[in-house]
């Protein structure tokens, strides 16, 4: 499921159009923008129902790098962050600083593989080189995870915002599959060993910290 920005934009439209008439023709309910941080980088966009309540969408994507062992296996990681949502933005003050709840679809996905150049030991088993060749394996998320945060946003032109925020998504374990290589043989039993350990490696690592800026224009 991806973030579609137009359909975000007609459901802000017809919420507008059912808002009270003086409120509905304040042209600067909406902003666009670019937000970026932890997440990735994207599109943003929002709408203020009320002077106290906004509906917030945006798009992030960005690619990481990242290294781990188990056991003899050194693994070169890559994580492809790409997520999208949804979160209400309130402000109990009426001024910058608000508070946020809502979901994100997590797309993100983890790549890792180790190309031994000496022997390796996989599940108290041997293996040379030639054996493994190169091992992979994959992860995902659960589909939907929540998220929460803290933000302040202002407006240093009438037209200009720009805001931080801070929060945590709740993406839960990651989902190992089943290793894969390109050697001679590798035992069943070992590379399922094998995905055990670097599913467990991985399974502390299930909050994402959010720490975010943004810069929009206000309609």
């Amino acid at each position: 499921m991806t973030f579609n920005l137009k359909t975000f934009a007609l459901a802000a439209l017809a919420a507008s159009a059912m808002a009270a008439p003086a409120f509905a023709q304040d042209a600067s309910r909406f902003t666009l923008g670019v937000t970026a941080g932890s997440l990735g980088v994207g599109p943003e966009v929002s709408y203020a129902f009320t002077p106290k309540l906004s509906l917030r969408g945006n798009a992030t994507f960005l690619s990481l790098s990242h290294s781990f062992s188990t056991s003899d296996l050194s693994f070169s990681g890559s994580v492809a962050l790409a997520s999208d949502g949804l979160a209400l933005d309130y402000q109990p003050f009426g001024g910058g600083f608000f508070v946020s709840a809502g979901a994100r679809i997590d797309s993100n996905r983890l790549n890792a593989s180790a190309t031994p150049t000496g022997t390796v030991t996989i599940n108290g088993v041997s293996y040379t080189p030639a054996q493994v060749g190169t091992l992979s394996d994959h992860a995902h998320f659960p589909s939907l995870a929540p998220v929460v945060s803290l933000g302040y946003r202002f407006h240093p032109t009438r037209h200009v915002v720009m805001g931080l925020e801070a929060g945590a998504m709740f993406m839960g374990s990651a989902q190992i599959d089943q290793p894969t290589y390109t050697g001679a043989a590798i035992g069943a039993a070992d590379l399922q060993a094998e995905r055990v350990k670097v599913q467990s490696a991985v399974s502390k690592f299930q909050t994402y910290p959010i720490a975010q800026a943004l810069l929009a224009y206000r309609f």
